[in-house]
């Protein structure tokens, strides 16, 4: 008969199961008046078994017979989804900044009148992944050439303010757990509670950097450059060095501890440049140079919980200055309740330091404790209310006292900074 084969031929081309089969069957096949029905009925069974039993063996051999047409199965539209396409531009870049409003009162006991100023902070940083293991980075911040303040001051018959050169770095993934950068990066160390009596917030190292990363352990290493340009008259030894191990680990269901140990070295003896001895609170030589080195050997513990239902974090800070004998000393403590970070949420937090005059190298330590000195020690208090997310109004005061290594007593410096805060 004609009609298997050609079903056959119209069912490989097209796909169809036996249900198809079945039907094309009843209307194609010739029937005589005078054939028996039993006998028909059985032909047209084996005829459809046939049938199915080659359907069955081209949807398994798909092109290997060169003279029937192949079963191509279409892919599922998850299937679809999941297959990788090339990423538009919007897909590898990302844009993120934030704009602070401030208004800051200082009271400095030497002053014969407070300061009172109103400032702004601009920042925006644009990221790329340039492949699986390469990526970018960009970004660009208010403020002048202080490299431990973005903050620029209102006034001056409102003149256009200054822009710079924030960020400029390129991260490669040697691995999953280690990645490289170079460039002007952000702080890649690890700071207690984001305090900022080693490393100043807005300082932006230069150099190298890794950062390797393994379950509960991390590692991170640094080449600083405060000088890289021989012709500018520098020495080798104004390049520095960092490294900090650390662990962090549950030891409750709700409780976390981090601790660590750094290692931080500024080889500065000798070199007057980037800051006056009048300003950071370092000892200086009579010639104007640093007297010292800077070695700092850092120990820190945070712990991490809850309080009524409130995220509750304390800190301790300790760090000694391993190239001297006196005045080699910090130690900071700290601790906050809540966090201002989702819509209508609040924290309250509490800091006390003492920071020796030559514990620190002064030239990278908090701008705004005690006016950005060493030798000084004191408190800080701060609330905060997020009315909205990425959305913060936060008050500060610093009660700080300074000086007393070089001039015998201590000088009041107290600063009250109301900020607006918002991050896109």
């Amino acid at each position: 008969m004609w009609f298997p084969n050609r079903v056959s031929s119209t069912v490989a081309r097209s796909g169809s199961g036996i249900l198809l089969a079945t039907c094309l069957a009843f209307l194609q096949l010739p029937v005589s008046a005078d054939t028996d029905q039993s006998t028909l009925i059985n032909e047209l069974q084996q005829q459809i078994l046939a049938l199915t039993k080659r359907i069955t063996v081209l949807e398994q051999s798909g092109n290997d017979n060169p003279e029937t047409p192949a079963i191509i199965s279409q892919p599922s539209a998850q299937a679809v989804m999941l297959q990788p396409g090339k990423p538009s531009w919007s897909d590898r870049i990302r844009v993120k900044g934030d704009v602070r409003s401030r208004y800051e009162n200082i009271d400095d006991e030497l002053k014969p009148e407070d300061r009172n100023r109103h400032r702004v902070r601009a920042r925006v940083l644009v990221e790329t992944d340039l492949s699986e293991r390469w990526s970018a980075g960009i970004g660009f911040a208010s403020g002048g050439s202080s490299p431990i303040s973005t903050n620029q001051s209102l006034g001056n018959g409102g003149t256009t303010k200054a822009l710079g050169l924030d960020l400029a770095y390129i991260n490669f993934a040697l691995s999953d757990s280690l990645i490289i950068s170079s460039g002007k990066f952000k702080n890649p160390f690890y700071r207690v509670e984001n305090y900022h009596m080693v490393w100043d917030s807005d300082y932006r190292p230069e150099g190298f950097a890794f950062n390797y990363n393994h379950k509960n352990f991390w590692a991170t290493g640094m080449v600083h450059f405060l000088e890289s340009d021989n012709g500018s008259g520098s020495k080798d030894s104004e390049t520095s060095y960092g490294l900090q191990t650390g662990i962090s680990h549950p030891i409750s269901q709700n409780t976390d501890l981090t601790a660590g140990l750094s290692y931080y070295q500024f080889n500065v003896q000798g070199s007057s440049r980037f800051f006056p001895a009048s300003v950071p609170g370092n000892s200086f030589t009579s010639n104007g140079t640093y007297a010292n080195n800077y070695q700092q050997l850092e120990l820190f513990t945070e712990v991490s919980t809850f309080l009524g239902g409130l995220p509750i974090t304390g800190f301790i800070d300790y760090v000694n200055n391993l190239d001297v004998s006196n005045q080699d000393t910090a130690w900071a403590v700290g601790l906050k309740l809540g966090k201002a970070s989702a819509a209508r949420s609040w924290e309250l937090a509490y800091r006390y330091q003492e920071l020796e005059a030559d514990a620190l190298y002064a030239a990278i330590t908090d701008s705004d404790f005690a006016g950005g000195r060493t030798d000084n020690t004191g408190h800080i208090i701060q609330a905060a209310y997020a009315p909205y997310k990425n959305t913060k109004l936060s008050l500060k005061y610093f009660i700080a006292e300074y000086g007393k290594h070089n001039t015998g007593v201590w000088i009041d410096h107290n600063r009250l900074q109301v900020d607006m805060s918002l991050k896109f």
